[in-house]
């Protein structure tokens, strides 16, 4: 399925690399997909010296902003090595794992990195992938009452490891006249308007106007 849709969104001088009966016959009938991947990067996106050094370097100086969600820092960190992978110089899981958690520990996760740490060490355990690392990161987040690798936002006022509690607490929702609202309550105590018990729905008698 893979190689008959690439060969279907192929154009041009791409397109022309799989026309011919013997690569049909081989990529298509064969269901080499994958290989039909390979041969496109190796020709359009040569992994030389220069490009192999900028994926190395990225991939080593990568970090995770306050502003970006967990997620796709494991994301871009499995990226990078993947293609790297292209021309074995991809590096095992057991570093890819130790190189996370240094990084990790230099943003909102440190607190949650140096438990795992400390517990790794205890049970002399380790992870064995980078998939491992992000389950049980996903499960501290649910612990702490917290969407899974949320960005913090600058909107919310709210600093690298608050907790979803903590920063419904800050976070101030302006929805129009006399819905300014804060924890549910209003913030004009003289105020007439009911409030939803949900802060983000604000008033919820406004006359039409």
């Amino acid at each position: 399925m893979l190689a008959l849709e690439l060969y279907d969104k192929l154009q041009g001088v791409a397109l022309n690399l799989f026309v011919s009966m013997e690569n049909q016959a081989f990529y298509l009938e064969g269901g080499r997909g994958i290989e039909m991947l390979r041969l496109l990067a190796q020709t359009f996106n040569p992994m030389d010296s220069n490009t192999i050094g900028k994926l190395l370097d990225r991939l080593q100086n990568i970090t995770l902003p306050d502003t970006m969600h967990l997620g796709l820092f494991f994301a871009n960190l499995a990226d990078y090595n993947m293609q790297l992978s292209w021309c074995n110089q991809g590096l095992t899981q057991e570093y890819l794992v130790f190189h996370a958690m240094k990084q990790l520990s230099k943003s909102r996760y440190k607190q949650e990195i140096d438990s795992l740490h400390l517990h790794n060490t205890a049970n002399g355990s380790s992870f064995k992938s980078l998939s491992e690392l992000e389950k049980m990161l996903h499960r501290l987040d649910s612990y702490k009452e917290r969407p899974f690798g949320g960005e913090i936002t600058v909107s919310t006022g709210g600093k690298p490891g608050d907790t979803v509690s903590a920063l419904k607490k800050k976070v101030s929702f302006n929805l129009g006249t006399g819905a300014a609202v804060s924890d549910g309550e209003p913030k004009d105590k003289d105020s007439t308007f009911t409030f939803h018990k949900e802060t983000w729905v604000g008033a919820i008698d406004l006359d039409e106007k």
